[in-house]
């Protein structure tokens, strides 16, 4: 039964037509004033505690924290672009 509950309550699969949209008032015009560069991200990649649990995309943190290096440039191309 436990398991059930927690199934249900996270992997549930939501249809997107039933999601929000957003309102155009709330947008942010400073975010394009936020610089995101290839070695501030590997450097938040290297801060992340290990015995933390992973986060919705099940990628183990110790991970992200060895591969900090080869991962910063293309989460910093995807960011930016």
């Amino acid at each position: 039964m436990f398991l059930m509950i927690i199934s249900i309550l996270f992997f549930t699969k939501e249809k997107l037509n039933s999601l929000p949209s957003l309102d155009p008032s709330l947008s942010c015009p400073n975010l394009n004033q936020i610089i995101v560069t290839s070695l501030g991200v590997q450097k938040l990649l290297e801060s992340l505690t290990v015995n933390k649990a992973s986060g919705p995309d099940g990628v183990p943190t110790y991970i992200l924290r060895e591969l900090s290096h080869e991962l910063a440039s293309g989460l910093h191309f995807f960011n930016c672009h």
